[in-house]
């Protein structure tokens, strides 16, 4: 490839944001870079969620140049332009696993966790705009299935407009599961929506998360079970709608990663004529 030159940018470089370089970090115009833990820059690059790419570099600079070589001027969108002609036009451009680079290929599932981020397209052959977006939020709603009570009738909350499986016995269990998107960073909240039909005593729930990637054993990462006694009665009134948030059970380490199948089960622990109703969780990811 021949060395890269900028056409423009959404910043011009005296209104551009400025950052240093991580030791050792040498970058080119177009090069994708991140904000690391040290608040200096260093290169982008799918393999790790945490790097994701959150700048795009207007300049060539290498660390060691000189003394002022390491500060380099940002920006979150621009056209590049390779003279050699590398790209396919209109092809969507991705976050590469190698450090600082983007490529026409979509990362693939793998056993290794990677964060699908899009970065841009080429405008022609020799031309790439590349677009660096913001964190949005992304939810996810899914609906409770289960295999303990799939023969029981469903429980209507008073007669009205909500219903789910009924969950009346101790230890009826509910599950999810879910994909997490391949282009989620992290878990920004989970919300368990729930309700009472009857309640008699206390009623709780034990939540259990499980992560996989692909080819990989289902409890080769060890599962998340911070919850253990989650409580409805408490929480809520007979007949009451709760919407609440169980993030917590999903903080353990590895369960969340881009492209890893969740296992969720619910357990629900009750005492004589208790009944309570699981519709779902809502997942809301931060996504790039």
């Amino acid at each position: 490839m021949a060395t890269p030159s900028l056409i423009w940018a959404n910043y011009s470089p005296n209104a551009a944001p400025r950052y240093t370089l991580a030791d050792g970090v040498n970058v080119s115009v177009g090069t994708l870079v991140y904000v690391d833990a040290s608040g200096t820059l260093s290169l982008a690059d799918a393999d790790a969620v945490a790097s994701y790419a959150m700048f795009i570099s207007m300049e060539t600079r290498r660390e060691n140049d000189d003394p002022n070589a390491a500060t380099i001027c940002v920006c979150t969108e621009a056209l590049v332009e390779d003279t050699d002609a590398p790209y396919t036009t209109l092809q969507k451009q991705y976050l590469s696993s190698t450090a600082g680079a983007f490529t026409g290929t979509r990362p693939a599932a793998t056993s290794t966790s990677r964060v699908v981020q899009v970065v841009g397209w080429a405008e022609c052959t020799s031309r790439v705009h590349l677009k660096i977006d913001a964190i949005k939020e992304q939810h996810m709603y899914v609906g409770f299935g289960t295999l303990s009570s799939l023969n029981e009738a469903a429980v209507v909350i008073d007669s009205g407009n909500f219903a789910s499986i009924n969950y009346n016995a101790d230890n009826d269990i509910g599950y999810i599961t879910v994909r997490v998107p391949d282009n989620a960073v992290s878990l920004a909240d989970a919300f368990l929506c729930y309700a009472e039909e009857a309640e008699v005593a206390a009623i709780t729930l034990a939540i259990t998360v499980g992560s996989a990637l692909h080819d990989a054993q289902h409890d080769a990462v060890t599962q998340d079970a911070t919850i253990t006694a989650f409580d409805v009665a408490g929480t809520i009134d007979a007949d009451d709608i709760g919407i609440s948030s169980i993030s917590t059970a999903f903080d353990a380490t590895d369960i969340i990663r881009p492209g890893a199948l969740l296992g969720v089960k619910v357990n629900v622990d009750l005492v004589g004529t208790d009944t309570t109703a699981l519709f779902g969780i809502d997942f809301v990811w931060n996504v790039v």
